[in-house]
């Protein structure tokens, strides 16, 4: 993992050792990293596959911290003190995927939403929405700290959620302000305004 200033054009090293790392994310305030560390093989290199997890790190170099062993897709909302990440309960009939937070030392988990057959979860910048896909599909929800876990879906009961993509869409993100939703489907990227997000998404 790598950071890059683009005032000065310079490239710094985050990671202290070769590893099979993604999702990297920067903290609202721009000091933190949190990235996970994957195991290799197949097609890569089965090397360096040890110590699997969340990490977080400054993102000027520093000392790379383990949060958690389990957990993918680590980002932040609002806060810098608190990472959201999804974690799955897979069996035979649904796939159980949760989306939880942690604070930065992998303590005080919380499990915010579950969803039988969601693929991914993403949390706006304002902590005021969450995306969800599920069957191929892009929706949006409120999100509610309630202090129990709600279960979310196209038809959730009790909780408004809207689908926003007319075909499919994998690869969802917020903007910035948190006002708009991307998402890809094949080559096209697609972005919907949430003001307005019974319209059709272009």
């Amino acid at each position: 993992v790598a950071s890059v200033a683009e005032e000065t054009n310079e490239t710094w090293e985050v990671t202290s050792e070769p590893g099979h790392y993604v999702e990297p994310v920067f903290s609202p305030d721009g000091s933190t990293i949190v990235y996970r560390k994957i195991q290799g093989g197949g097609i890569v290199s089965p090397l360096w596959s040890r110590g699997t997890g969340i990490y977080r790190a400054p993102s000027r170099g520093g000392e790379n911290t383990l949060i958690s062993t389990t957990g993918s897709s680590p980002q932040f909302g609002s806060d810098d003190k608190r990472i959201y990440f999804t974690r799955s309960e897979s069996n035979a009939d649904a796939d159980n995927r949760k989306l939880c937070s942690m604070d930065l030392s992998g303590n005080d988990q919380r499990v915010h939403y579950t969803s039988a057959w969601a693929t991914d979860f993403r949390v706006s910048p304002d902590e005021q929405s969450i995306a969800f896909i599920e069957r191929f599909h892009v929706y949006v929800a409120p999100l509610v700290h309630t202090g129990d876990t709600i279960n979310v879906g196209p038809d959730a009961k009790g909780l408004p959620v809207r689908k926003v993509s007319q075909h499919a869409g994998d690869f969802i993100h917020f903007s910035g302000d948190g006002e708009k939703i991307h998402w890809s489907l094949g080559p096209d990227l697609y972005t919907c305004d949430l003001s307005n997000a019974e319209s059709t998404a272009k």
